[in-house]
């Protein structure tokens, strides 16, 4: 677990839902039909004619009452031209706390299993991550990938929280 400096980054993808939460309490199918889409090749081919690092996203971004769950790719800039069903979403600059691990399944672990692994290295390390994201100024848990050129395994997996202002949430 170490504390770094983040700088504000692009993301291009698709919104998912707690209701579309597989099972197992992961995205895997949301993963397996985002990868196997035309438009994620497509974006893959664009990224790699401009020699940018490719980066799949799964980004956690907490709500007071639920949250949304994106699958994505990091992007360039936003001149950066993504598929008509896509959304772009810039995920702000601060500091944050990170885990680095290589999960080769990365895509069939649950969420919540994800962000339990960065919490349990914050009490390890005893650093204060925000106790509530959802009430903090940047709530956003965040998946980033740095994926081989052929796709096949991860080269890196890092997970990170951002060190966030906590608000203290309104009463009914």
């Amino acid at each position: 677990m170490s504390k770094i400096k983040i700088d504000s980054f692009l993301f291009g993808g698709e919104p998912h839902f707690p209701s579309e939460l597989d099972e197992d309490g992961s995205f895997q199918s949301a993963w397996n039909e985002f990868y196997n889409s035309s438009e994620f090749n497509e974006v893959i081919n664009q990224l790699k004619g401009q020699h940018f690092p490719l980066r799949a996203l799964g980004i956690t971004q907490f709500g007071p009452e639920n949250f949304m769950y994106w699958v994505g790719l990091e992007l360039p800039s936003d001149k950066f031209e993504i598929p008509e069903k896509w959304m772009k979403l810039e995920l702000p600059a601060g500091t944050a706390y990170e885990e680095k691990r290589l999960d080769l399944g990365w895509r069939e672990l649950p969420v919540e299993f994800s962000i339990n692994l960065v919490y349990n290295a914050a009490d390890k390390e005893q650093a204060k991550l925000p106790t509530n994201i959802s009430y903090t100024d940047k709530p956003y848990f965040v998946e980033r990938i740095k994926l081989n050129e052929d796709l096949s395994e991860p080269k890196e997996h890092q997970y990170f929280i951002y060190e966030g202002i906590e608000e203290e949430p309104l009463e009914d």
